[in-house]
Order: structure tokens, then C-alpha cells, then sequence
């Protein structure tokens, strides 16, 4: 629930996910879950400014991330960004 990662809409097999983490006044929190494809692991440590993220999305899966104004399509690998 607070890394928010879940079943796109339609989508079956875990091969589309939507990760919409929870806006909760936790410092930082990190998370996997095992998929057929390999295991994607969410983290994330909210700054003064700003909050910095950490996906890493195994092959085969598409993710989108979703956090009050940041939205992006997230790719195979590591993926680092910051949300204000």
C-alpha cells in the first residue's frame, strides 16, 4: 500500500503496473515483489524540496510511476528521479 505498486487496469499477469507510492509523511521506504520476469524493487527518501526515487523494473513489464505531479513511463533497469 504505501510504495503503491499494483495491476494496471486490464492488465493480467503482472505485466503492467502502475506504481502510485501513498503522499504519507513517512521519511523514506523501500519494497519488492518477486514477478515471473525478475523482481522489482520500489525505494524512495523524501528531502526538504523535494523526494527521490528508486525503481528497478525487471524485463518484460511495463510500468507506469504516478506521485502527485510527476507521472512517467518507467523503463527496463534502474531508474532514478526526483519528484517535487
Amino acid at each position: 500500500y504505501i510504495l503503491g505498486i499494483k495491476q494496471a487496469v486490464g492488465s493480467v499477469g503482472y505485466k503492467n503496473l502502475v506504481i502510485s507510492p501513498a503522499d504519507i509523511s513517512l521519511k523514506e521506504a523501500s519494497g519488492t515483489m518477486n514477478l515471473e520476469t525478475g523482481k522489482l524493487s520500489v525505494s524512495y527518501v523524501r528531502l526538504e524540496d523535494k523526494t527521490d526515487f528508486t525503481v528497478n523494473v525487471p524485463s518484460g513489464i511495463k510500468v507506469v510511476f504516478e506521485y502527485k505531479n510527476c507521472h512517467k513511463e518507467l523503463t527496463d533497469g534502474l531508474n532514478t528521479f526526483s519528484c517535487l
